[in-house]
């Protein structure tokens, strides 16, 4: 009797760390072991805790220390009915419509996930890779697995990328400052490097392939702070590596490197961005949320007077469309600090970008320009006189 009371004394011992069962009737477990065993979990009620994220194409929940790279789970809300019908034509399990318990809780997820700046300080347009905050959070829903599965993938989600979790409520939400700057105006410059080819081996091919994603994401980190070497640079601890752009970017944003390859020679952009220092970024001394705002200039329309405005110059064009924008939109009377205005040049038409930014940093805009001209044969434009059209405006609206 001694015996069987030991065993199982251990065996509760051991299930414990996997999954408990909660008064809710939710299993409460870590997201390694979920992902790790999705069979066990596909369509029930899980309670798990890990870092979300939202952006462009993203809204999901990730845990740093899983082995598995592909370990993000997609979340959805239990009450949007059109995103549950879609999700259940791919769905391996009848995904219950319980709802979502809409609270202080699940406001303040949101507001923590749109806490970021609207540009980063090089001026280009910013999102979840610049957030004021790590968020984390508990989360109560229903697991669901994909009737398309391949290895370490659920089939629903965004392009299929992903298991899914149908959350019904959230709790314990936690914002984990970054080192992104509130605010500020500031000042870029960039150089290159041209490394030899004998140059570039010394730093250790970037295309090599550690048997682990943790060791891969160290051998990258590595080839990094190599490059920093050169400059006599601080070495790369921490920060965002691009697949896409192949660079890299600090924690704080204001120094990044970028590696271009062609089939002759390769290339290391090095860009150290610094705040003016009649304009340096504000300390966060309590909680920010934020919101996301996005408005286009809509077609010439003799209503409202209100269309593609022309300027001959970015600035005052990006400044005449945010004098434009709607009330909704949360931008004060006041004009807003000028960060830089980026253009490029693409055949006939030419793009730029101006950043705005309010003098106590609550306030960052991005605003989108554009101007074209008719398609020369000889290839030749010349731009002065043509006016530009602004069309677009991201802003991010902060409080604490």
């Amino acid at each position: 009797m001694k015996r069987i009371f030991v065993f199982l004394a251990l065996l509760t011992a051991a299930t414990a760390g996997k999954a408990q069962q909660m008064d809710s009737g939710a299993l409460s477990i870590g997201l390694c072991e979920l992902i790790s065993n999705p069979d066990v979990y596909a369509g029930k009620r899980v309670e798990v805790r890990g870092r979300v994220t939202q952006g462009f194409e993203n809204f999901t929940v990730y845990d740093d220390h899983c082995s598995d790279r592909d370990n993000a789970v997609w979340l959805t809300y239990g009450d949007r009915k059109e995103s549950l019908d879609y999700e259940q034509r791919y769905a391996a399990q009848p995904i219950p419509r319980t709802g979502f318990a809409h609270n202080r809780e699940s406001e303040r997820l949101q507001g923590l996930l749109q806490a970021y700046r609207a540009f980063a300080p090089n001026g280009d347009e910013c999102g979840e890779s610049c957030s004021y905050y790590k968020v984390f959070a508990t989360m109560t829903g229903w697991f669901i697995t994909g009737k398309r599965r391949g290895k370490g993938r659920g089939g629903l989600g965004h392009m299929g990328c992903c298991y899914l979790l149908v959350m019904e409520q959230v709790s314990d939400v936690t914002g984990v400052r970054t080192e992104v700057p509130y605010g500020g105006v500031y000042t870029c410059a960039s150089d290159e490097w041209h490394p030899s080819k004998i140059e570039f081996s010394a730093l250790s091919s970037p295309s090599a392939q550690p048997a682990s994603f943790r060791a891969w994401g160290a051998a990258r980190m590595q080839f990094f702070s190599n490059i920093a070497q050169h400059w006599h640079d601080a070495e790369v601890r921490d920060g965002q590596i691009s697949l896409a752009t192949n660079e890299w970017i600090s924690p704080d944003l204001l120094r990044r490197y970028e590696l271009r390859t062609d089939n002759q020679s390769t290339t290391v952009v090095r860009q150290i961005c610094a705040a003016r220092p009649d304009h340096e970024p504000k300390a966060i001394t309590s909680e920010v949320l934020c919101k996301q705002k996005f408005w286009e200039a809509p077609p010439s329309n003799p209503k409202t007077h209100v269309g593609p405005i022309s300027e001959q110059g970015q600035e005052a064009a990006a400044r005449r469309l945010v004098a434009a924008a709607p009330p909704s939109l949360g931008i004060p009377e006041a004009p807003p600090l000028m960060n830089t205005c980026n253009d490029g040049v693409s055949s006939n038409y030419e793009t730029a970008e101006c950043a705005f930014t309010t003098s106590n940093g609550d306030i960052s805009l991005w605003v989108q320009l554009g101007r074209t001209q008719k398609r020369r044969e000889s290839g030749h434009y010349d731009w002065s006189g043509v006016p530009w059209s602004a069309y677009r405006i991201h802003g991010s609206i902060c409080s604490e």
